[in-house]
């Protein structure tokens, strides 16, 4: 033990399950405001021609029901998308964890792939066709 630390409680001691949600929302708004993507967001071509419809129905809705139903369905599908982002953005993080654990354990793949392959009876000299 090093001197001076006898009393200092361990990182483990001192750290909460919950501290680990504040970070994660860190984390999230710093993705979803990245240059990155806020560019993907301004060129990617589905994306575009989603909003593009969408913005062209709001615009009959507008002229059909006036401008505070247009506003208050605008607002709403505005929450919506950033709902849809925070999700977006938490399955790419789990992914990214499982596939970092996957990848970590070459053994423990090749014997998944090797049982899978055996329950489809498939041969070892398999070809997967990509």
């Amino acid at each position: 033990m090093v001197e001076g630390k006898k009393n200092l409680p361990s990182e483990t001691e001192t750290m909460r399950l919950e501290d680990g949600f504040d970070a994660l929302d860190a984390l999230m708004g710093c993705l979803s405001q990245s240059e990155e993507w806020a560019y993907i967001q301004r060129h990617d071509a589905l994306a575009l021609k989603a909003e593009d419809v969408l913005y062209k129905q709001l615009e009959r809705i507008k002229s059909t029901s006036g401008f505070e139903c247009y506003e208050e369905l605008e607002n709403a599908i505005c929450v919506y998308n950033s709902t849809l982002n925070d999700a977006a953005i938490l399955y790419g993080l789990r992914m990214a964890l499982k596939l970092t654990y996957a990848f970590s354990k070459p053994l423990e793949m090749s014997r998944y792939f090797l049982n899978r392959d055996t329950e489809r009876g498939v041969g070892v000299g398999y070809v997967r066709a990509v």
